[in-house]
C-alpha cells in the first residue's frame, strides 16, 4: 500500500531513504497489530478514515514509533498531510497481517460496510478499494472450496510400491557343506570343518545314524528359516506400506464424511431456522419485533450458525430471511432513528449482551450499540465513536447484514 500511495503521488516523498524509514515503521507495526486481532479492528476503521483527527491516540502511537525509531524529522517532512502518511502505514501493516486468512477476513468484515460512509475520493478512494476487493476476492475463493458439498471425491490417488520377492533363495553351496559336515569327520579332501562334524563315518552304524539325522535335520532348517527370514522381512515392509496408504486413505474418506455431514447439518439448521421465524437468543419469534431490534437479533442468531470464512451468497440467505420479515427492507432510515428503537428495546437486549466495558478509540457499530443499550455511549458519542455521523441513512437490509459481519468479526478477534 505504500508503494501504490507513492506511486498516485499521494505521499510527497522524493527522499528513497524516507520511504525505507515508513516500511520499517510499517512492518514494526504490522508485528505489534497481529499480536492481538482486536488491534485489527481498530487499527483498520482508523486507517479507512480519511477525516481521522490527528489527535486520536492510535494515529499519536503510530506517528511516535515513526518519529521515535525511524525518522525524527518525520513532522517537518510530512508538512500538511501527517495524517495520510500516518494512514499508509497504517494500511501498509494491514497489508502485510492480510497474509493470514482470518487476518484478512477480519480486515474485510470490518471495512466493507462501514467505507461506504468515509469521504473517500479520487485515487486514495480506488486504492482503499481495490484493497478491500482483493481480501473479499480470497475470502471468497477459499469459502467456496470449504462450503461445497462436492459431486467428485476429494480423495487422492494413492500407490504402493510392491517389493518383488527375487534374489532370496537356497544358499545351495552352504547346505551343501553343512550337509558334508553332517556326514562325517572331514570332507573330501580330508579337512576338518569348522563346524561341529558327526565324529563317526557311516559305516559305524547306529551311533552315526544317532549324530546324522539331527545334525542334518539342522542344517537343512537353518539354510531354509535364513531364506524365509529374508522373505518375511519384504513381505512385512509390503504389508506396512499397504496397511498405511490404506489407513490414510480411511482418514480421508472419513474426513470427507464427516465434512459433507457438517456441511448438510448446517444448511438443514439454516433453512429450519428461516422457516420457523423464531430466535433462539430471545426465545421468540421474530414477526412482530420492532425493527432496530429485529435487525439485532437476526445478525445475532444467524452468527451463530454461520462460521467465519463464508460465501457471499451466505449474505444474500440473511438479506432474503430479512426481506421475509420487514416490508419496505430497502427503505433508507437514519442510523438516529434505528437508535431510538434500539434504545426502546434496550431491556431486551440486555438479556442477550452482557454490559460491556467501555472501548475508547474507534469502534465498530456493534460495539457501539452494545454500549449503548447499557448506557454507556450516548448518541451524541456517536461520530467519534463508530466515525460517521448518525444522520446518515442507511437501508434496513443494510444494517442487517452490516450487524452480521460485525458479529463475524467480534467472533475472529476473540479467537486464538
Amino acid at each position: 500500500m505504500l508503494q501504490e500511495f507513492l506511486n498516485n503521488n499521494l505521499l510527497p516523498i522524493t527522499d528513497e531513504s524516507h520511504f525505507e524509514k515508513l516500511k520499517k515503521a510499517s512492518d514494526d507495526l504490522a508485528k505489534k497489530i497481529a499480536k492481538n486481532k482486536e488491534n485489527i479492528l481498530s487499527y483498520t476503521l482508523l486507517a479507512i478514515d480519511p477525516d481521522v483527527p490527528l489527535d486520536n491516540p492510535i494515529i499519536e502511537e503510530v506517528k511516535e514509533l515513526i518519529t521515535t525509531k525511524y525518522w525524527n524529522t518525520f513532522s517537518n517532512n510530512s508538512k500538511d498531510t501527517p495524517v495520510t502518511f500516518i494512514r499508509a502505514v497504517m494500511l501498509e501493516a494491514l497489508e502485510i497481517v492480510s497474509k493470514e486468512t482470518k487476518e484478512a477476513c477480519l480486515i474485510w468484515l470490518t471495512a466493507r460496510n462501514i467505507q461506504k460512509h468515509f469521504k473517500l475520493i479520487d485515487k486514495e478512494k480506488v486504492l482503499i478499494t481495490n484493497f478491500l476487493l482483493s481480501l473479499g476476492k480470497e475470502i471468497e475463493d477459499k469459502a467456496a472450496e470449504s462450503w461445497s458439498l462436492p459431486s467428485d471425491s476429494k480423495l487422492q490417488k494413492s500407490s504402493v510400491e510392491i517389493k518383488e520377492l527375487t534374489g532370496i533363495t537356497i544358499d545351495l553351496a552352504t547346505l551343501q557343506k553343512r550337509l558334508t559336515h553332517a556326514s562325517g569327520p572331514t570332507d573330501e579332501a580330508g579337512t576338518v570343518p569348522i563346524q561341529d562334524p558327526t565324529t563317526v563315518w557311516p559305516n559305524s552304524g547306529a551311533s552315526w545314524v544317532h549324530q546324522f539325522v539331527p545334525k542334518v535335520a539342522k542344517s537343512i532348517t537353518d539354510i531354509i528359516n535364513k531364506a524365509l527370514l529374508e522373505q518375511g522381512k519384504v513381505l512385512v515392509a509390503n504389508q506396512t506400506q499397504i496397511l498405511d496408504t490404506v489407513n490414510k486413505l480411511l482418514i480421508q474418506t472419513q474426513s470427507e464424511i464427516l465434512e459433507r455431514n457438517k456441511l448438510l447439518q448446517m444448511r438443514t439448521q439454516l433453512l429450519w431456522w428461516k422457516e420457523s421465524c423464531y430466535s433462539n437468543s430471545l426465545n421468540q419469534s421474530y414477526r412482530g419485533q420492532p425493527n432496530g431490534l429485529l435487525q439485532i437479533l437476526l445478525a445475532n442468531d444467524y452468527s451463530s450458525f454461520v462460521p467465519v470464512i463464508y460465501p457471499t451468497s451466505a449474505d444474500y440467505f440473511l438479506k432474503e430471511t430479512h426481506r421475509i420479515l420487514v416490508e419496505e427492507e430497502n427503505k433508507k432510515v437514519k442510523i438516529s432513528e434505528i437508535l431510538k428503537q434500539i434504545e426502546l428495546s434496550s431491556s431486551n437486549l440486555k438479556i442477550i449482551f452482557p454490559e460491556p466495558k467501555i472501548e475508547s478509540g474507534r469502534i465498530s457499530l456493534l460495539s457501539y450499540i452494545k454500549g449503548f443499550i447499557w448506557n454507556k455511549y450516548t448518541t451524541k458519542q456517536f461520530r467519534s465513536l463508530v466515525g460517521f455521523s448518525d444522520t446518515s441513512e442507511i437501508a434496513l437490509s443494510e444494517f442487517v447484514l452490516w450487524l452480521f459481519h460485525d458479529f463475524q468479526s467480534f467472533k475472529i478477534s476473540n479467537s486464538k
